[in-house]
């Protein structure tokens, strides 16, 4: 087992452990729980899907070897920093005033980078036409005094959209990262562990047992 697929199985582990424990404990604050969350699935999705794979071949077929290159492990920290950050100034974001109080350096870079990581990271995992209306509605929302006719609409600055996106729970840390942490990642759990258990194939010898009889249901074995 190469040193990436280690690491990729550890973080994957504390991950899963984190996240077992917040639902047995208690959902912490918002904006505390939800960019761990984010972050992590950041950080293993540049490991899991690298820019570029590269074929292997297995019983004569080319089979695709996840391999993440190093700039795929800088993209994978980058996505770290965002929770590190948050976390680390947890009080004065906390108690800043949303829209009204200016955005500091960190907020700026720290933020671009982010909605960056997760713009790319769609596009590792859909494609393109994620990332492009995305892209389109961002600059839709940007551009709004300066769009034609019936395009035209008062927008919002750069700074305000920013704010918005990054440091508040109704932007990348909503609802959907919140459906995504208490319900989205417990049920794909679940359902790892059953398959690993063999869950699968019991079902499966269940049904085959309880409708072997009936009309319709499987064969009877000769």
């Amino acid at each position: 087992m190469s040193v990436s697929v280690r690491s990729v199985t550890a973080v994957m582990l504390v991950v899963a452990i984190y996240h077992f424990y917040i639902a047995l404990t208690g959902v912490p604050e918002p904006m505390m729980v939800r960019p761990i969350h984010v972050s992590a699935l950041i950080f293993l999705g540049f490991l899991l899907l690298p820019f570029r794979t590269p074929k292997t071949v297995e019983d004569g077929a080319e089979v695709a070897a996840h391999v993440p290159h190093w700039f795929d492990w800088v993209l994978a920290i980058l996505g770290l920093v965002s929770a590190v950050y948050i976390l680390n100034d947890y009080e004065r974001l906390t108690l800043r005033l949303a829209y009204l109080d200016p955005l500091t350096t960190g907020d700026w870079v720290v933020g671009v980078v982010t909605i960056a990581l997760i713009i790319e990271l769609a596009r590792r995992v859909v494609g393109l036409v994620l990332p492009v209306i995305i892209v389109a509605f961002g600059a839709f929302t940007l551009l709004g005094p300066y769009l034609p006719g019936f395009l035209s609409h008062q927008g919002a600055g750069a700074e305000k959209f920013l704010d918005h996106i990054f440091l508040t729970s109704t932007g990348v840390y909503g609802s959907l990262a919140s459906l995504s942490l208490s319900i989205v990642f417990m049920f794909i759990a679940f359902g790892a562990f059953l398959q690993a258990a063999g869950g699968e194939r019991l079902l499966s010898q269940i049904i085959i047992s309880m409708t072997r009889g009936r009309k319709g249901g499987p064969g009877r074995p000769r």
